[in-house]
């Protein structure tokens, strides 16, 4: 097996925090200084990734193959190879049901595959993978990447994605670049890279950023998008992609997040706030989720990391306030209920809280009593055959009550909060 290694991070971007975020990025210049002299950036150890036997171009993912033990994992504690263990249950079921999950989606192979549950599920196989050992998982996105070859043919067969929704599916194919060198890297990388240019040549000619200054253009993945751009650039050195994903985050959703509430809003925020309007967990879930992975990509020294951190920040607080007494947050963030919970965001919110333990974003005090109580609601709605329930279907506004459960939604979320637990660092 081929050992994988990280690149260094690339060159610095220099936008600043916009006028309505300083007292953000001020408030919160003590906390990144400490985490600098501390050396809190994320280093995950990587692990290889090798040939995947039982793999179907078609359906996407495969039957899992039996693993006969359990892998030494990169984190080898008693406390993580138990949260391993319990997590690798959904793992095996995510690959051994791929093909009856692709029966029951509409549309064709390319959408199942660029879909936004896709492309979370290779997110979160590529980061079990890592903190397992276990190379089935991790063979799953390197084949699932070559099956489309590392593109996501767009529109394909009458998708209805919004075009930035691909830019989810990008992110993993980024993350599984980031686990190889060399032309295997760049094989990885290139499609991605095109799209990515194409864009950005578009820009030079038009001068603006098509659509997102439009609300109806706005989507939840957009939120999550951002980590795309910082993530090519940390592995090309390239500081045009963080500056245009930078400029791209703050034109369109600066606008939608309410000072007063710390979440954002499918309005303008301080007329969502107004007029109470609710809050979607999900959204909000992919925005901490993007944050996570921005911050983790940027340089610690590059000033625009500054201004994701304080708003990592800011949020933080919020999300650590609506947690609902069973650990699991609603779908609706304003106005709590007792109805199902949004397990999707709820994954997502314990992935964020746990990355900024790990990484010191988030003090012990702050954030540790959330992400294990979140834990372990998640691990509660683990059925002893893999499947997840009261999983909520994805959608950007949230709907109290009757939502119907789709326990695919969850499946990557899931995977991406149970690698941050198992490396559990406090």
């Amino acid at each position: 097996m081929q050992k994988m290694t990280r690149e260094t991070p690339p060159g610095r971007h220099t936008s600043s925090p916009t006028s309505s975020m300083k007292r953000w990025a001020l408030s919160s210049t003590v906390v990144l200084t400490l985490c600098l002299l501390s050396g809190c950036a994320h280093k995950s150890a990587m692990t290889g990734i090798a040939a995947a036997p039982g793999w179907s171009a078609t359906t996407g993912l495969t039957h899992a193959t039996e693993a006969t033990a359990i892998p030494q994992s990169s984190t080898d504690t008693p406390w993580s190879r138990d949260v391993i263990i319990q997590a690798r249950r959904i793992a095996d079921w995510r690959l051994e049901n791929s093909a009856r999950l692709k029966d029951e989606a509409a549309g064709s192979t390319a959408c199942e595959l660029t879909a936004l549950i896709n492309a979370t599920t290779y997110l979160g196989l590529a980061d079990f993978g890592t903190v397992s050992g276990d190379a089935r998982f991790g063979d799953a996105v390197q084949v699932g990447g070559r099956a489309l070859g590392w593109a996501t043919s767009d529109g394909a067969g009458g998708c209805q994605q919004s075009a930035n929704q691909y830019d989810v599916i990008r992110l993993a194919w980024l993350s599984a670049a980031a686990r190889v060198d060399g032309s295997e890297r760049q094989e990885r990388l290139q499609p991605t890279l095109d799209r990515l240019n194409q864009t950005l040549a578009t820009l030079d000619v038009t001068g603006a950023v098509p659509c997102l200054e439009r609300s109806s253009c706005r989507n939840d993945t957009d939120l999550l998008s951002i980590a795309l751009w910082a993530e090519a650039s940390r592995l090309t050195g390239d500081p045009r992609y963080l500056a245009h994903g930078d400029d791209r985050y703050r034109t369109a959703f600066e606008p939608l997040y309410d000072t007063k509430t710390f979440l954002f809003h499918d309005q303008v925020g301080a007329e969502a706030s107004a007029a109470g309007a609710e809050a979607s967990a999900l959204y909000n879930g992919l925005a901490y989720a993007g944050l996570a992975r921005t911050i983790q990509a940027i340089p610690a020294d590059n000033p625009a990391r500054l201004y994701y951190v304080a708003l990592y920040r800011e949020m933080s607080r919020t999300i650590l306030a609506r947690q609902r007494d069973d650990g699991h947050w609603s779908a609706g963030l304003r106005h709590q209920d007792d109805g199902p919970p949004d397990m999707m965001a709820s994954a997502l919110f314990v992935y964020g809280l746990a990355w900024g333990l790990n990484t010191q974003m988030l003090s012990f005090n702050e954030g540790e009593t959330a992400a294990l109580s979140g834990w372990a609601a998640l691990t509660r709605s683990l059925r002893a055959d893999g499947v997840l329930t009261e999983a909520n279907d994805t959608g950007l506004n949230p709907r109290p009550g009757g939502r119907n459960p789709s326990p695919r939604d969850a499946v990557g979320v899931y995977l991406m909060a149970t690698a941050q637990i198992a490396e559990r660092k406090w």
